[in-house]
């Protein structure tokens, strides 16, 4: 397999140019080459894709003295799993898009049990064990971080203090705070309406490996609504 050097730089975007048009089907058609599977390399990047799944996603895998086994972030699990393929190979050919966010392209075209039922396999024959986190969108408020970037550095506040602009300021910051407090409302609704339907169906598939695999649910599943009443 070749190695990949590094991907195409994007040129300057002219816009005094119009873009082309999208190709036809036809002309799709004219140019398409196919060409052979290499069986070694989709078994590896399916494997890998899975492996993210079970070590990445906010699930959580625990070593033999309970430890959490921890390869970073959504990107750095990603990027380890292409460091360890790129060591394996000898080549520079993965980097961490090749794997970042797992199988979610690859789900809904493939039955991933068998794969998923692998890597349970030598976890647990390890001694090892997993935990499932269901997905729930979260809200970071970056407002303290903004405002410590916009106070100037030594500025004496009493020299420039303005009791109207301050009050301004609060009325402000109180307007914020409903508005953020509303969408965590609406966040929380939105994770326990989602949580009610998926205790009305099937497992997902990684939670029904384990299973077969562990003969019983993991932690998490099924999920429970965590938050305000």
């Amino acid at each position: 397999m070749p190695a990949r050097t590094g991907r195409p730089k994007a040129g300057p975007i002219r816009k005094d140019v119009p873009p082309r048009p999208e190709p036809t089907l036809e002309e799709i058609g004219s140019t398409f080459v196919a060409t052979a599977i290499d069986p070694d390399r989709e078994a590896r990047e399916l494997v890998a894709a899975c492996v993210w799944d079970v070590f990445s996603d906010n699930h959580e895998v625990i070593f033999t003295d309970g430890r959490r086994v921890d390869l970073g972030s959504f990107r750095g699990t990603a990027g380890f799993i292409a460091e360890y393929l790129n060591a394996k190979l000898g080549s520079d050919f993965y980097d961490y898009m090749d794997f970042y966010m797992g199988s979610i392209w690859l789900r809904g075209r493939a039955d991933l049990s068998p794969v998923y039922r692998m890597i349970f396999g030598r976890l647990k024959r390890e001694g090892s064990d997993w935990q499932y986190s269901f997905p729930r969108l979260g809200l970071v408020d970056l407002r303290p971080l903004r405002d410590e970037q916009e106070t100037p550095g030594g500025a004496r506040e009493w020299a420039t203090y303005s009791p109207s602009e301050s009050f301004a300021r609060q009325r402000g910051e109180e307007a914020e705070d409903a508005e953020v407090e509303e969408l965590r409302c609406d966040l929380d609704d939105a994770y326990r309406r989602e949580i009610e339907a998926a205790r009305d169906r099937p497992p997902p598939t990684i939670v029904a490996a384990y299973h077969d695999v562990f003969r019983h649910d993991p932690v998490g599943w099924p999920p429970e609504f965590e938050g305000n009443p």
